[in-house]
């Protein structure tokens, strides 16, 4: 399987995994501050998604494609900026390869398995997407997910609705079907040895997680983003980006 990826600037890399059901377009405001910064970016469409073929198998062989991308640029030692399913995959990375993590940007995700409820929640979506298309489905995630500042913002509802209609359904119920059994990262955090900061929308209804995981890791902080739900980026781009960039300068070190 062959993923699409973008590698931009010049410096210390940063590699940035996307959520579901989006692609690695979702990071363009990311990526050109983290350039005009100093930074190397490099952005993936995970299997699936965007330019990408194929589809998620599982979270670890998603892990291990990333992997394979890094190492055919000749990338030793990287950040990782993932959110929500793109922190699913971060954790696998962090669990196979510590020793190449830099740092770690984890926004809007958790460390934690799904619990009963929600695994079959995610395979009845996967059905449902599978049957009747993946409409109703994205209508829930926008009602659910987005902020009422997002949600009250005719031109922002636009831009989710545009970057929503580019998922593939069996794209969509095979990636929710992987993240449906992936394992628990949650013993993990506080064995992580680098920077990590939590990024989270205020109004994420995963916000918990992440200020848990935040106080879970050695050297973690968290940071709220007023204004946002769980695509926090894409909702606060300008409060996202000066975040991000305070955290690279910080800890993004030779």
């Amino acid at each position: 399987m062959t993923l699409h990826f973008n590698d931009s600037g010049v410096g210390i890399p940063v590699v940035f995994l996307h959520a579901f059901p989006l692609s690695s377009k979702m990071w363009s405001s990311q990526v050109s501050s983290v350039v005009d910064a100093g930074f190397r970016a490099i952005t993936i469409d995970l299997p699936g998604f965007g330019r990408s073929g194929g589809s998620i198998r599982s979270i670890p062989e998603t892990a291990r494609l990333v992997l394979s991308v890094c190492d055919h640029l000749g990338i030793k030692r990287f950040g990782l900026c993932g959110l929500s399913m793109g922190g699913y995959v971060s954790f696998e990375i962090i669990r196979a390869v510590p020793e190449r993590i830099r740092f770690a940007v984890l926004c809007d995700t958790t460390p934690e398995a799904d619990s009963e409820e929600k695994r079959s929640e995610r395979f009845e979506s996967s059905a449902e997407i599978l049957n009747d298309g993946p409409h109703r489905f994205l209508e829930g995630m926008k009602n659910g997910f987005l902020s009422d500042k997002t949600s009250s913002d005719p031109k922002l509802q636009n831009e989710f609705d545009e970057l929503f209609s580019e998922a593939d359904s069996k794209s969509m119920a095979a990636a929710l079907e992987a993240m449906a059994v992936r394992s628990s990262s949650k013993g993990d955090v506080e064995h992580f040895g680098f920077p990590v900061v939590a990024i989270y929308g205020a109004e994420d209804p995963m916000i918990g997680a992440g200020r848990s995981m935040a106080a879970s890791a050695p050297s973690g902080s968290f940071i709220e983003i007023e204004g946002a739900g769980h695509f926090s980026n894409l909702e606060q781009p300008e409060s996202f980006n000066k975040a991000l960039i305070a955290f690279l300068k910080e800890h993004a070190v030779e």
